[in-house]
């Protein structure tokens, strides 16, 4: 299964936009697609107190998780399109990680270390849409390159593609160059 992840407030961004193509490039192939639009589903992604006072405990999976993280261990294939604010994730994508990527879930913690629990997960894809050139977030810092590069990796053991997606420049869009990007998006997509 196919789990895209979103965030953005509008599905009129190009977010939006990509998330339609990634999702009929899937489905055109005869694939299954779970779409989790965190923004859609008035996903929280604050950690209460009463839920940090009970994170590390099996059974206490709060309700608003169950089907994040049903979807979350079901997939084969992780899709993540997401807008770059601040020279990182929006808070709904990081409170995805933050709230549902947690023990007993993605991994497991014990005297040893971190043992990772999503051994289905084989193919990981982020896209993500930045306002400013290329050459300016790379000297700003783009703190999304090194959490899809790195991080969110070495918590998933069979990994076997790691796929990244930038359209840049997007506060002064050039017409081609995002055509030229979803093309290479949608191509991928009928590809894989």
């Amino acid at each position: 299964m196919n789990l895209l992840v979103t965030c953005h407030p509008s599905s009129a961004s190009l977010s939006g936009q990509i998330a339609l193509i990634v999702k009929g490039s899937v489905v055109a192939r005869g694939q299954t697609l779970v779409h989790d639009d965190l923004n859609a589903l008035g996903f929280d992604p604050r950690i209460s107190q009463q839920e940090l006072a009970t994170y590390h405990d099996r059974a206490a999976l709060p309700d608003d998780l169950e089907g994040l993280a049903r979807n979350l261990k079901s997939a084969e294939r992780l899709i993540f399109v997401f807008p770059t604010w601040m020279y990182g994730l929006p808070a709904l994508m990081k409170g995805y990680f933050d709230r549902v990527w947690r023990p007993h879930i993605a991994f497991e913690l014990s005297d040893a270390g971190i043992r990772p629990l999503l051994t289905n997960v084989r193919h990981l894809c982020a896209i993500a849409c930045h306002g400013q050139p290329k050459g300016e977030a790379r000297e700003s810092g783009d703190t999304t390159e090194l959490f899809f590069a790195s991080a969110i990796p070495s918590v998933l053991p069979n990994l076997v593609s790691n796929t990244r997606f930038d359209l840049y420049g997007l506060d002064q869009p050039n017409d081609l160059a995002i055509a030229t990007e979803l093309e290479r998006i949608r191509d991928y997509f009928l590809n894989i």
